[in-house]
């Protein structure tokens, strides 16, 4: 009865710890400016923002951050032309709470 109750509290501690990564999406777009050309990497600058938002029991109150990267990425290229976008959609598991991240990354032709 006592090792019974013992691995029933360790199970429950695993349980409550346990965390999980996931990847939802992947999006990637091309690498042609506005004239249909193909940008090289030495034409261009990487620029990269990530924002995240965190939920717990379920209750979102910040649902704004995926706007907020994708303006904070358009203001590192204010003079330029943003192309090569790619998006990663991603969440961290965790007992009863999770986050999500947005990151964009892209190239910057100045």
């Amino acid at each position: 009865m006592r090792y019974t109750i013992l691995l029933i509290t360790i199970i429950l501690i695993l349980l409550a710890t346990a965390c999980t990564h996931a990847v939802h999406s992947y999006n990637a777009g091309n690498y042609m400016d506005t004239n249909g050309r193909i940008v090289s990497l030495a034409q261009s600058e990487p620029i990269s923002v990530k924002k995240s938002r965190h939920v717990i029991l379920g209750f979102v109150f910040d649902t704004d951050y995926v706007k907020e990267a994708y303006d904070e990425l358009l203001s590192r290229c204010e003079d330029g032309e943003i192309t090569g976008i790619q998006v990663r959609h991603i969440t961290d598991l965790s007992f009863l709470n999770y986050t999500d991240h947005i990151q964009i990354t892209a190239r910057c032709v100045r």
